[in-house]
């Protein structure tokens, strides 16, 4: 199962929300304003917005082009 929006409240609910180090989230954000499935700052694979799917440590790609990082 991927990581959701209702994954993502839910853990900024309780706590668990970890967000990406810096780096990642330059590359993930790379990443994706290369990628296709790219439009308008949202992710038509998975109908996120960018801006907040690549901050989020958890969160993957789900075109798999980048993985979920330990932000510790």
């Amino acid at each position: 199962m991927s990581y959701s929006i209702i994954n993502v409240l839910r853990d900024a609910l309780t706590g668990k929300l970890r967000l990406a180090p810096q780096a990642d989230v330059k590359h993930r954000r790379a990443v994706c304003d290369c990628c296709e499935a790219q439009q308008s700052g949202v992710c038509t694979a998975c109908g996120c917005v960018i801006a907040f799917k690549v901050r989020v440590a958890q969160s993957e790609c789900p075109m798999d082009l980048w993985q979920a990082v330990d932000p510790n």
